[in-house]
C-alpha cells in the first residue's frame, strides 16, 4: 500500500488572494471552466447533496497514549503523525523532543532523537514532521534552524542547517523549496492596542540560498489587541478564521475561510487549479455572536474582562460564518477540505475533491480531533481529552465506491 502523505497544516490569519481575483469575476456555474491555464471546478449544491457521506461514529480503531502508562504511551505536544507503508505510526513528540514509532496495534517500537544540539537531536517542542517518498522522514527543527533527516525504519541519515529558521514552516514543495505561511514580524514591533489586522504571507523560501517568493499575501482576519503589563494579549474574534496552508511534494493547498474553494499552487508557486463547491456562506447569527463574545471574554483572566469587553464592542461583528476552516493533501491527489462547524456540533465535516477537482464524498470526524494524516483504509488524528491527555487516534476508513473504483483510490 502506498502510504498517504502527512501533510501539515498551519492555519494563519485571513486570506485575501488579491493576485487571483481577476479569476473571482469570472465564476462559472459549469461544472468546469479553464482560465488562462488554471483549472476551475465547481460542484453544484444539487450534486453535493448527493454524494456519499462517511461518519466515524464508532471508536476508534487504534489508540496511541495513555494517561497512566509507560513513558513510551505518554505523548505531549504532538507535532505530526504519520504512517508508513509496512503500518507503523510515527509520531513526532514535542514534549519529550523525540520521534517514535508504533505497531500497527499501537505497541511502542523505538524512539530517536532527544533534547540537543548534535546529530539525531532537537532544541525545543517546535517540531514539524513530513514524510517524502519512498522512504524519508524529515524533522524541522525552528528553533535549531535545521532538518534532521531519518529513513522510515529509524535510521539517522542526517542534518541540514537552513538558511533560515523557516517560521511558519509547513512542508517542502518541488525537492528544495519550503513552503511557509507566516506573519509579517515586523508588525509585531508596532504594539498597537484595539482592532489590529496583521498581513500574512505564503513564501516559498529556497533551502540552498534562503531566496524568498511570495506565493500570496493574506489579508489577516481581526485580532484585539489589549495591554497586560509588558504584555501585549492578542484575542480572536469569533467567527472568523485564520486560513488553513498544505504542502505536499508537488502541491501547495489555501483555504480562505471566506469561501468554499481550494486554492492549489504548484511547485513554483503558479496558480494551478480551483476546486469549488456551490455554496455561499451562511449569515452570523447576532445571538450566537453575543454568546460566543460572551465565552471570549469569561474565558480570560477576570482582571481583563472589562478591557476585553471594550475591545468587542469596538470590533464590528463579522457578517457571515467561516467556510473552510482547515485543509490537507494525501498521495492519491485527493483534497480534504474542512467546514467549520457549527457551535454545537459534534462532528466535523470534510468534503474530499478527486485530482480532478470533484467533489467525490464526504467524511464526518469528531469534534476534537485533529486531523493528521490519511491512507486508502486509515485515517489518524490527534485528541486531547479534558484532563489534557494527548492521543492518537486512528479510525478504519470504508470509503464509498464510485464507479466501480474505491474513493480516494488511485486510477
Amino acid at each position: 500500500m502506498k502510504p498517504g502523505f502527512l501533510l501539515n497544516a498551519v492555519v494563519l490569519g485571513t486570506l485575501g488572494l488579491a493576485a487571483c481575483g481577476a479569476i473571482d469575476a469570472d465564476r462559472q456555474d459549469a461544472a468546469f471552466a479553464d482560465h488562462a491555464d488554471v483549472r476551475i471546478v465547481t460542484t453544484p449544491e444539487t450534486i453535493l447533496d448527493q454524494i456519499p457521506v462517511v461518519t466515524l461514529d464508532a471508536p476508534p480503531s487504534l489508540i496511541v497514549g495513555s494517561a497512566l502508562g509507560s513513558d513510551e504511551q505518554l505523548l505531549h505536544r504532538i507535532a505530526g503523525v504519520a504512517r508508513l507503508p509496512n503500518g507503523h505510526i510515527v509520531v513526532a513528540n514535542g514534549g519529550n523532543t523525540d520521534v517514535r514509532w508504533y505497531d500497527s496495534s499501537g505497541r511502542f517500537v523505538r524512539s530517536a532523537g532527544r533534547f540537543g544540539s548534535g546529530p539525531g537531536e532537537f532544541a525545543s517542542f517546535m517540531l514539524t514532521l513530513q514524510t517524502l517518498d519512498p522512504d524519508t522522514l524529515i524533522i524541522h527543527d525552528m528553533v535549531a534552524g535545521r532538518m534532521t533527516y531519518f529513513a522510515f525504519d529509524g535510521e539517522l541519515l542526517g542534518t541540514r542547517s537552513l538558511p533560515d529558521r523557516l517560521s511558519g514552516f509547513v512542508g517542502l514543495v518541488a525537492g528544495n523549496r519550503a513552503v511557509v505561511a507566516a506573519p509579517e514580524t515586523e508588525t509585531r514591533t508596532v504594539p498597537s492596542l484595539g482592532t489590529v489586522h496583521r498581513p500574512f504571507f505564503v513564501r516559498t523560501i529556497d533551502l540552498d540560498t534562503g531566496a524568498p517568493d511570495t506565493i500570496v499575501e493574506l489579508e489577516a482576519a481581526p485580532e484585539l489587541w489589549h495591554q497586560r503589563g509588558e504584555r501585549i494579549i492578542i484575542s480572536r474574534v469569533p467567527f472568523t478564521v485564520y486560513p488553513a496552508v498544505a504542502a505536499g511534494e508537488s502541491r501547495i493547498a489555501i483555504v480562505d475561510g471566506r469561501s468554499y474553494e481550494v486554492r492549489l499552487y504548484d511547485g513554483d508557486g503558479h496558480l494551478s487549479a480551483i476546486h469549488r463547491l456551490g455554496l455561499d456562506p451562511s449569515p452570523v447569527r447576532p445571538g450566537e455572536y453575543r454568546e460566543a463574545v460572551e465565552a471570549e471574554i469569561n474565558a480570560g483572566p477576570e482582571a481583563d474582562h472589562a478591557d476585553l469587553a471594550r475591545l468587542f464592542r469596538s470590533a464590528p461583528m463579522p457578517q457571515t460564518v467561516p467556510t473552510f476552516d482547515a485543509v490537507m493533501l494525501d498521495a492519491r491527489g485527493s483534497v480534504w477540505a474542512g467546514h467549520y462547524p457549527a457551535p454545537r456540533d459534534t462532528f466535523k465535516t470534510w468534503t474530499v475533491f478527486d485530482s480532478s477537482g470533484d467533489a467525490i464524498f464526504r467524511v464526518r470526524t469528531p469534534i476534537g480531533l485533529r486531523l493528521r494524516h490519511v491512507t486508502d483504509d486509515l485515517l489518524l488524528g490527534t485528541y486531547i481529552d479534558d484532563s489534557g491527555v494527548e492521543y492518537v487516534h486512528g479510525y478504519k476508513l470504508d470509503l464509498p465506491v464510485i464507479g466501480g473504483v474505491s474513493a480516494g483510490s488511485p486510477p
